[in-house]
């Protein structure tokens, strides 16, 4: 993100003509996210990846009940189209009955449950301000850019207090590079879709990410999807569809 700002003087302009209440607004976003960031992956690691993904997924229902809110218009089609991609997270994110045990497979869920909620309410109400106040003005690449230097200098101080141990071997190494990596553009792409002004809609789709998470973990997690998982999977796919013909 460094290296793209540096190569682009139109941001430079725009860095230099927005108002500083985009930039609060950038700031906040990127302390929202950030905090959404972090208990999404630990609530990745005390839980189950195929339950706490589609729960922070949700984040579309925040953004779109604050949008709607404060005035952004939406046709009844779109809103039954993301009343569905909703409704299919929330399948999703049910575990079958006979997957509960009691020795782990219950108390492993409920554990990741709290994180992923905060999750996805951070990122709803960050995505929302970020659309809302700070897109307009800033555009697309330079909340990204905010968010990614507050998040890494939070990160740095966070590693000085607590000293982890951060020794990652060739093949981890690999796996956080590109996971960062595509974590980028899958941000940069959901910023560019805020500046066009659809918040509610752009966060419906990009909720496709549950579903598509979901899908990786059974298939290369060996996490067991259910009927009602599955059925949850289509309706996601289902809406996603209404709102694009919307």
């Amino acid at each position: 993100m460094g290296l793209w700002l540096v190569c682009s003087p139109s941001d430079w302009q725009v860095a230099h003509d927005a108002r500083s209440g985009a930039w609060i607004a950038a700031i906040v976003a990127a302390l929202t996210g950030f905090i959404a960031t972090c208990a999404l992956y630990r609530g990745m690691q005390v839980g189950r990846v195929g339950v706490v993904a589609p729960i922070a997924g949700a984040y579309g229902a925040v953004t779109a009940i604050l949008s709607w809110a404060t005035g952004e218009p939406v046709t009844y089609p779109a809103m039954i189209g993301i009343g569905i991609i909703i409704a299919g997270a929330v399948l999703v994110s049910e575990a079958a009955p006979e997957e509960h045990t009691p020795q782990s497979g219950a108390s492993s869920e409920k554990s990741g449950v709290p994180w992923a909620v905060l999750s996805g309410v951070g990122f709803g109400a960050g995505f929302w301000v970020q659309g809302r106040f700070a897109a307009p003005q800033l555009g697309a690449v330079l909340p990204v850019g905010v968010y990614y230097g507050i998040s890494t200098s939070l990160l740095l101080v966070a590693a000085l207090v607590l000293r982890p141990a951060l020794k990652l071997n060739w093949q981890d190494a690999k796996v956080v590079t590109g996971t960062g990596t595509v974590a980028v553009l899958g941000f940069v792409a959901l910023s560019l879709g805020l500046t066009t002004g659809h918040i509610a809609l752009v966060t419906a789709l990009s909720s496709l990410q549950s579903a598509v998470t979901v899908g990786l973990a059974g298939l290369f997690a060996g996490e067991r999807l259910s009927t009602r998982q599955w059925v949850g999977v289509a309706a996601v796919v289902i809406g996603l569809a209404v709102v694009r013909l919307s």
